[in-house]
């Protein structure tokens, strides 16, 4: 820099200038005042300024739009003339940077070519002549945020006043800064906008434009992604502490980061679905409600709310997270995942610090070591050390066989690695992986040895390992082993107990130790080796792999699987604290009892406070919001037209089943209710339009689950598994019938019974599955038997959506096809050229013309279109990554779930996480998507433009809609806890779901889709077949011919006006010991003595109908069945 000052110089330059300065910072000062003189102060300065304080530089365009509205600079410029255009002359920029010539260096930027200092000097010189003052930084800060907002662009004029005092407003000709310039972002606006009006101070403008701006926040979301925006709010909390809002939306954000990283456009569905106070935020929420994206919004609260305990949702990790540790201090963490990867974290703010990538095969276990600067982690074959600090450093590779070892740090902070392999103990420095030492140890008994299976940890001055369950332990500072072992307690004569857990007490006096068998915390007093506290789990308890005791001894911290567990060490008392998303926790980190973060069989580490929102570890606080809880807080962040009132019949009854009707305004829900180790089956009647049950039929307590077959809208099939078949009128609540003979036992659904519709009539396989039967449900009786004339066992059969095709599938023979319009056998194929494995999701065409089959080769499967007509293959719907060699597949790609989408197409989902739509007649494929975890379920509703896909993984459980003619992703959702049963709605426009330990099934209604094809859903329009009386029955003891109702008072009071149904319900306390005799309406058959029992199953008995002739049911809101054939 001094070269270039003194090759200026001229002969006839002054002496006072002449001058070489004595530092650069000098040189550099000097440098502005000269160009300062020749350009002006203002107009350098404050070109300058910008220059400095730009996150990234400037374009000589954006330098030149900004320069425009100060209007400081333009008095000085504009001091002796006004100009037609209020705008800076573009050559005095290109004066400027001549002058400051390699000072300046271009690069890229957003996509954008800007210019910046050259040298870190230079910046520093540059802050402290034109930046040191706060008010002219946030000044200059705000005139970039009007640029990039587009305050004074698209032509309207900014006002102004001159050095004369006049004032006026004038058009600065300024670039307009939309979102979106087409199809590409705007990636300057969107990442300079939030900056700037961040350190300018100007927080409502910082709402109103970014960070509670809809538009603004999923733009950006899809442009760069989710830790961008969460690192802008981040910055903007820790500028504004105070503002709720903000922090509000960090947690949103926070929280749903998972789901937001892979499916953006869920922005509106998390927002609404976490916010629980939107005060300051109605108009967030409303822009939402007005997304152009389609979403789905479900009737309750179904997400982890804001101002709960959960804070971080940390989504960096692609593979299962496998190990954890915290530093004493809890500001920093270290995890490991099967991604191959190790991170390091920032717990208050949950932002990663540093990865390291490739650390090597199968990381299973990381601890924090050598006073929190090292990182020590476990792979398959290794064991490998890392800088913290620096996140850049290995300070040493150790190779080690894991599956013969067994490692913990020890000493005092952790300064020490101990590893036990064999019958030896080594120590090394967890600096530098020298060893320090090495024992070998004599108590071990002939034949053990250290390794798998063993558990140890260190304190400062003791090693702890255990050998099944004797616990070894060893005196650092004696450098030997105790001669006294632990021994832990027998569960009995037979059976010993197993260590699987330790943990030393930060006092290093005592010592905690788990038992897998006896799912028992010891508490041991290391002077004398004994027990000095048990803990015993409690019924359904699990023992988890690890467990943490808090820094003042008082708390005992593990899990019971999805359960974060808190003993009180104090008062041995045992409280759940949390209840984790996944099904089971396998580690935790945590230095106070408060902050924790978790670990479960998925790629995302939680981070909570139990402090928030009264979830301490103290007794009797629940600090995990599941959905029965949600439903409790008053306070709903959506509207209340999206909301509706739920009333309950009984907390206990637990949904597994998920059936619709073809009235599309009543589901069935199937499930259990435990009580004291007895479970009850459980069928209830849900009206969707009320969002309350109306009907519950207690089953039978303490046998095995039923299997459901829905009839119309008021009647099921209740299967057992030893082939019984009941005729359940859900109207009256009561068994109306029973099929006349037994359908095979453990018969699967649908595929050994169906039901005609058109007919009335249930089909069904023989109860030795060589002929097909059909009942009448008129009657329950046999009416036909279609025999093929074939002595092979039927495996299973399918039938077309018209009714008039069954085609059955034999045990190693050929294919079946029948008429069911004429009840007669029609011909068989040759199934040898398919390699069919389970017939029984085949699918037939509604033309009748294609049979629809997945074809097995080993690991591998594909989709095999067989011809009716022709008998033979039509075609093999093989996709570009098949490769087929003489009609066999030869790569390891695997078909998952298809349906019909019609009588020319199928749609299929693949293990390569592709779903893929095919021409069944050319075997063109069609249509292509790649969905993140694939596809596991796929569903498709009659008249529907919908199809409804599921994904239930451990870390991918996304339900979608998609429309079924072009693959589109009309709106996705992702909920915080895996559904036990999900299921479509009748007319195709909703998601019906449940989660454990839920008693009503939870509505998803879509929003915001395309007007032509989407309906708003109004099941109150549908006829109410129910009435307005709802009933409660118990039918554990019942019969077919006994039955006893009574009112739910739980859920509605009984209305003195009785209803056709209503008449059976009991009106004295003897109903229930003094059976009815059954109506001659009822339309069923019973036995002269008690009903078949399963232990009577192979015993004939005769039956004879109670009337000749039944007369009909009243018709009462539903159809009446129409006549069967003649028996």
């Amino acid at each position: 820099m001094s070269v270039d000052q003194a090759c200026q110089w001229r002969s006839f330059t002054p002496a006072d200038i002449t001058v070489l300065q004595y530092t650069i910072g000098q040189s550099i000062n000097t440098l502005f005042e000269k160009i300062e003189k020749l350009h002006g102060k203002i107009f350098v300065s404050k070109a300058l300024g910008y220059l400095t304080i730009s996150k990234s530089g400037l374009s000589d365009s954006e330098l030149e739009d900004v320069l425009s509205c100060d209007d400081d600079v333009l008095d000085e410029l504009f001091t002796y003339w006004t100009p037609s255009i209020r705008r800076l002359p573009p050559l005095l920029l290109v004066r400027l940077k001549n002058e400051l010539g390699n000072y300046l260096v271009d690069r890229g930027a957003d996509g954008v070519r800007v210019f910046f200092w050259y040298h870190r000097l230079f910046l520093e010189a540059a802050k402290t002549r034109y930046c040191v003052n706060q008010r002219v930084s946030q000044g200059l800060h705000a005139g970039l945020a009007d640029f990039f907002a587009g305050t004074w662009a698209e032509g309207l004029s900014k006002p102004y006043k001159d050095s004369k005092g006049a004032s006026g407003t004038a058009d600065r000709h300024v670039a307009a800064q939309p979102i979106k310039f087409d199809e590409i972002y705007n990636l300057r606006k969107l990442n300079n906008l939030p900056f700037h009006r961040i350190t300018a101070g100007q927080v409502d403008l910082v709402k109103k434009e970014c960070l509670c701006n809809f538009e603004f926040i999923l733009a950006k979301l899809k442009a760069v992604g989710v830790r961008q925006v969460l690192d802008d709010l981040i910055e903007a909390h820790a500028m504004f502490p105070d503002d709720l809002q903000i922090q509000t939306v960090s947690e949103v954000l926070q929280l749903s980061q998972t789901s937001l990283a892979y499916n953006p456009d869920e922005l509106p569905s998390h927002i609404i679905g976490r916010i629980r106070r939107t005060k300051g935020l109605k108009s967030l929420v409303s822009q939402c409600q007005k997304a152009q994206h389609g979403f789905l919004l479900p009737n309750l609260p179904v997400l982890n709310p804001t101002g709960g305990p959960l804070l971080h949702c940390l989504a960096e990790h692609t593979a299962e997270v496998t190990g954890i540790d915290m530093m004493s201090s809890g500001k920093k963490m270290v995890t490991c995942s099967y991604d191959n990867s190790v991170k390091i974290w920032d717990v208050s703010a949950g932002k990663l610090l540093h990865s390291f990538d490739n650390v090597g095969e199968r990381p299973s276990k990381v601890m924090i070591c050598y006073k929190n600067t090292i990182a020590c982690v476990e792979t398959m074959n290794s064991l490998i050390a890392f800088e913290i600090m620096t996140g850049v450093q290995q300070r040493f590779k150790l190779d080690l066989n894991m599956e013969k070892s067994c490692v913990c740090s020890t000493g005092e902070n952790k300064t020490r690695l101990a590893i036990f392999s064999g019958t030896i103990l080594k120590l090394r420095s967890a600096r530098t992986g020298k060893q320090l030492g090495q024992e070998e140890c004599s108590l071990l008994e002939t034949g053990e040895e250290f390794g798998q299976g063993c558990v140890c940890t260190g304190c400062n001055t003791i090693i702890a390992i255990s050998v099944g369950s004797r616990v070894i332990l060893y005196d650092l500072p004696a450098t030997q082993f105790y001669e006294d072992t632990i021994h832990i307690p027998e569960v009995d004569e037979t059976i010993k107990d197993l260590v699987t857990c330790m943990a030393f007490c930060a006092s290093d006096k005592r010592i905690v130790i788990g038992c897998g068998v006896s799912v028992t915390f010891y508490v041991i007093d290391l002077a004398d080796k004994t027990i000095i506290q048990s803990l015993p789990g409690v019924k359904h308890d699990r023992m988890a792999s690890f467990v943490r005791v808090t820094n003042d001894d008082r708390y005992l911290i593990t899990a019971s699987w999805e359960k974060i567990v808190i003993w009180d060490l104090k008062t041995s008392s045992r409280y759940p604290v949390l209840k984790h998303p996944t099904r089971a926790v396998t580690n935790v980190a945590s230095v106070d009892g408060n902050i924790m973060a978790t670990i479960a069989s998925d790629a995302v580490v939680r981070l909570w406070d139990l402090s928030r929102d009264d979830a301490s570890i103290h007794p009797g606080n629940n600090g995990f919001i599941t959905p029965r809880d949600e439903k409790r807080h008053s306070a709903s962040p959506i509207d209340s037209q999206l909301v509706t009132p739920i009333q309950e019949i009984d907390d206990d009854f637990h949904i597994s089943e998920i059936y619709v009707t073809t009235n599309p305004r009543y589901v069935l829900l199937y499930g259990k209710v435990d009580r004291d180790g007895v479970k009850t089956q459980i069928l209830r009647v849900y009206d969707l339009g009320t969002c309350r049950p109306i009907r519950q039929l207690k089953l039978d307590e303490g046998k095995s689950s039923y299997q459901v077959v829905m009839v119309g809208d008021r009647q099921t099939l209740v299967v057992e598994w030893t082939g019984r078949v009941r005729l359940l009128d859900l109207f009256i609540a009561k068994y109306v019938g029973q099929l006349s003979e037994y359908i095979p036992q453990n018969s699967t659904l649908p595929q050994d019974l169906v039901v005609l519709t058109n007919t009335s009539e249930v089909l069904s396989l023989s109860e030795n599955r060589l002929s097909i039967k059909i009942f009448c449900l008129k009657t329950c009786k046999c009416t036909d038997t279609i025999d093929a004339g074939k002595p092979k066992k039927i495996t299973g059969f399918v039938k077309n959506a018209a009714e008039s095709t069954l085609v059955a599938a034999t045990l190693k023979g050929p294919y079946l096809v029948f008429d069911l319009t004429s009840r007669r056998f029609i011909y068989h194929f040759d199934s040898a050229s398919m390699n069919v494995k389970n017939f029984n999701e085949s699918k037939l065409t509604d033309d009748d013309r294609y049979l629809v089959c997945r074809e097995q080769s080993g690991d591998a499967s594909q989709l095999v279109v067989w011809e009716l007509k022709t008998r033979r293959v039509h075609v093999r719907l093989a996709t570009d990554a098949y490769e087929l060699d003489n009609n066999n597949i030869s790569n390891t790609i695997s078909l998952r779930k298809f349906v019909i989408v019609d009588n020319r197409t199928v749609l299929a989902s693949y293990s390569d996480d592709s779903l893929r739509s095919h021409d069944l007649r050319s075997g063109q494929l069609l249509q292509e998507v790649k969905i993140r975890g694939g596809v596991l379920w796929v569903s498709l509703r009659p008249d529907s433009q919908y199809v409804f896909t599921y994904n239930n993984v451990i870390d991918d459980n996304v339900m979608r809609i998609w429309d079924k003619t072009t693959l589109q992703c009309l709106a996705s959702y992702s909920p915080d806890f895996r559904p036990v049963a999900i299921t479509m709605s009748q007319d195709g426009h909703c998601v019906l779901a449940s989660f454990r330990q839920m008693s009503t099934p939870i509505i998803w209604r879509m929003y915001s889709m395309p007007r032509h094809t989407y309906k708003a859903v109004d099941w109150m329009k549908y006829p109410e077949i129910y009435g307005t009386t709802d009933i409660e029955t118990n039918l554990s003891a019942s019969e077919v011919e006994t039955t006893v109702t009574t009112p739910v008072s739980s859920v509605t009071d009984v209305s003195s006006q009785q209803t056709e149904a209503t008449t059976l319900v009991a009106e004295d306390t003897d109903a229930e010991t003094e059976p009815k005799t059954p109506l001659p309406d009822d339309n069923i058959t019973q036995t002269e003595t008690k009903s078949t029992t399963t232990d009577e199953r192979n015993t004939k008995t005769e039956t004879k109908p109670v009337a000749d002739e039944p007369t009909e049911q009243p018709e009462v809101g539903a159809n009446k069945p129409t006549d069967c054939k003649a028996e």
